[in-house]
This record gives structure tokens, sequence and C-alpha cells, in this order.
């Protein structure tokens, strides 16, 4: 079984847009289907043929890199790679216990895209704490 995958997606990073007042994440916009249909064919294509186990534990890297001076958000980029791939490389993104992964924005003119890397995780850190907490 695979336990690590690293895609890239070319372009600039595009991130979660709320709605006005409600504060709900808006999902009908063009763009946002198109990023995160890109985010899963991305990570499709970097696992095809090879099986992937979506139970346990996942540590997550999301690095943004973008050419201008104008830089998103952390927080939104990770969250619109978090819910694309929800389903297919996670069951849950409250799975993802930690980040190994460097993880970030980068505003320095290098060519845009997004570089993902997902690890599954032999040990759930988070279930491990708990069993050994138990045991004292």
């Amino acid at each position: 079984t695979l336990v690590e995958i690293r895609y890239t997606v070319p372009g600039r990073p595009f991130t979660w847009k709320r709605a006005g007042q409600s504060g709900r994440r808006r999902f009908n916009t063009a763009e946002h289907e198109a990023a995160k249909r890109m985010h899963w064919q991305a990570w499709a294509a970097a696992k095809a043929g090879r099986s992937w186990d979506t139970a346990g534990a996942f540590a997550v890297g999301v690095v943004g890199y973008y050419a201008d001076a104008k830089c998103g958000d952390l927080d939104k980029l990770q969250g619109i790679v978090y819910d694309a791939l929800e389903g297919h490389a996670w069951t849950k993104d409250r799975k993802i216990r930690s980040v190994l992964h460097p993880t970030g924005i980068v505003c320095d003119g290098s060519p845009e895209r997004v570089e993902v890397v997902i690890t599954r995780l032999s040990v759930d850190p988070v279930q491990d704490a708990a069993a050994r907490k138990r045991r004292k």
C-alpha cells in the first residue's frame, strides 16, 4: 500500500471564498469547483494504479507559490486542498494529525503553483497519546 503521495497543481493558487454575512462557504462558483477538481485529479494521477488506504491518520504539507507580492491565505489554501481530497485521500479532514512537511506561502516570483505532500502515518499520534495516558 502506498504511504506517501506528492503532486503539484500549476497556476495561481486558489483559496476559499466565504459567502457574505452567513459565513458559510460557497460551493457554486466555477473557479472554486475547478480548483477542487484540479486537486482531486492531480492526487488521482499521483496514485494511479496503486492502492491507498483512507483509514488512519495523515500528515499533509501544502505550499503555495505566488509570482507577485499579493499572496493568499495559508489556512484558506489548506482548506481547499483538504476539502477537495476528503473522501478520496482520507475519510474526514479531522484525520489530519500533524504537519511533518513544509507548509506555507512563498511570494518570490517563482512559477505559480501549489505543491502538496500527503503521508499516511503508521501510528495515529492522538490515539497513541491517549492510549499511553490510560496505561499510566
